[in-house]
């Protein structure tokens, strides 16, 4: 596979680069579609464009990337309802990354072959990010397509797998995939001049090592924080059914959001318990107890009750505990979904800048929020976003720099 020839891409890049900027405003334009339908369960491809308002189906002309948000003056043809500026936002801003990746893949040398998986990763991340922000909600259906491309892309052009590629060169070479080349070199001592077969085992440890290593984390945080107490001033009327619960205004779930993990509780301080069960059985009545909720059923002191026995409980709740997600799946399958296009070495130093990014933005929105609002979630996925472009764009120098600083540390 040809790497870019200097004198080539010197004549044509002013071409390369309008062509690359103007196909990541059209793929921007699919996001913009990808981003409001996804989370809300709709069709990407019926019905076509058209206006939320009025149902006006977008003209072709009207939806050129940009252009047609200018020519419209920012309004619908039809009825004349402001269009959204984040529609030709998206649009630019996915142009300018696509530039960012083309930019990349020349600075690292890498084959023209990079564009197209590069493109498809950093437009994932793109939709990503905007979804989780706004919805708290990465989805399936873009991180499960995208490793599938990742492995596929891997075998049909193993020199464009950046660990693949720094295994070929002069950079530092990946650990994680160097170690497990050196395990498998006593059984194939041939493998590392496989290289589909290396760029395939490198998207494979890729998946497993970023679910792997996020799912450790998810679960030692679960166990020290995943848990949030509420006091309430005043006790509250609690309904619990088999479906889910209802205590006040202040909280109302249904079971499968409330119980995250295997062996999850909800448990609550409460006044007057009645345990109501089917006609025949009647009632039971506790003045003040601690009950437990979980997935089965109902415990109060030394009675046990699963959920088929029973109708309702109600209670006078004073205070609660809840179990509290602290990382969501979605995140583990979003760095699988890095790990996959960039290796398995590559999610330790994502993972580490996002967990940067996470702690020090996400201080600032906090302190920029109502008081009330302060402990709301802040998602995490545009914060790994964020460190896999940077990782693209930087990452042989991060590594460099943080190889140096480390040796200065243990020489100290």
């Amino acid at each position: 596979m040809q790497m870019f020839q200097p004198e080539a891409v010197e004549l044509l890049l002013p071409f390369y680069t309008i062509a690359v900027f103007l196909f990541g405003t059209v793929v921007g334009s699919f996001l913009n579609v990808v981003v409001w339908r996804l989370p809300r369960g709709e069709s990407l491809s019926h019905p076509p464009s058209h206006c939320p308002k009025c149902g006006h189906a977008i003209r072709a002309w009207e939806n050129i990337p940009i252009l047609g948000w200018i020519f419209l003056r920012g309004r619908c043809s039809q009825c004349s309802q402001p269009i959204s500026m984040r529609y030709p936002i998206v649009e630019a801003a996915n142009g300018m990354l696509f530039l960012l990746m083309w930019y990349a893949i020349m600075h690292r040398g890498l084959p023209a072959s990079s564009v197209f998986g590069y493109c498809v990763f950093a437009a994932a991340l793109f939709a990503i990010a905007q979804i989780d922000w706004e919805h708290y909600l990465i989805p399936d259906k873009i991180t499960f397509p995208c490793m599938a491309i990742a492995g596929a892309l891997a075998l049909a052009f193993p020199e464009t797998h950046i660990s693949t590629a720094m295994l070929k060169g002069t950079e530092p070479q990946p650990l994680l995939l160097g170690g497990l080349l050196d395990l498998l070199d006593t059984v194939w001592p041939t493998v590392r001049d496989h290289w589909r077969v290396v760029a395939g085992l490198d998207a494979l440890l890729g998946i497993t090592f970023g679910y792997a290593v996020l799912w450790l984390i998810m679960e030692s945080a679960g166990r020290l924080w995943g848990r949030s107490r509420c006091i309430l001033a005043t006790s509250a009327k609690g309904v619990f059914t088999a479906k889910g619960l209802k205590i006040g205004n202040e909280f109302t779930e249904i079971w499968e959001d409330v119980f995250i993990r295997r062996g999850d509780r909800l448990v609550v301080h409460a006044k007057d318990i009645e345990i109501i069960r089917d006609k025949n059985q009647g009632k039971t009545v506790f003045p003040e107890a601690v009950v437990s909720f979980d997935p089965n059923g109902v415990r109060v002191q030394n009675n046990r009750w699963d959920w088929a026995e029973l109708k309702t409980v109600h209670a006078e709740v004073a205070e609660w505990v809840a179990p509290r997600e602290v990382m969501g799946q979605g995140d583990l399958k979003l760095l699988a979904m890095v790990g996959a296009f960039l290796g398995a070495d590559a999610t330790i130093y994502i993972m580490l800048l996002a967990a940067f990014f996470g702690c020090f933005i996400g201080i600032g929105i906090m302190l920029t929020r109502a008081p009330e609002n302060r402990h709301a979630p802040i998602p995490f996925g545009p914060f790994v976003a964020l460190a896999a472009i940077l990782w693209i764009v930087y990452g042989q120098a991060l590594f460099t720099w943080y190889g140096r600083f480390l040796t200065r540390l243990l020489v100290r």
